[in-house]
């Protein structure tokens, strides 16, 4: 149980910062886009 447990742990960080990295690129592209239609 203790090892699933650390598991599900580093995967849910893994998974926060990989959404983070996403969310982070689609804003660049979004305030890129913004820019060049001006």
């Amino acid at each position: 149980p203790h090892s699933s447990a650390t598991t599900q742990y580093l995967m849910r960080g893994i998974w926060e910062v990989r959404v983070k990295k996403y969310r982070h690129k689609q804003k660049k592209e979004q305030e890129r886009v913004e820019k060049s239609a001006l």
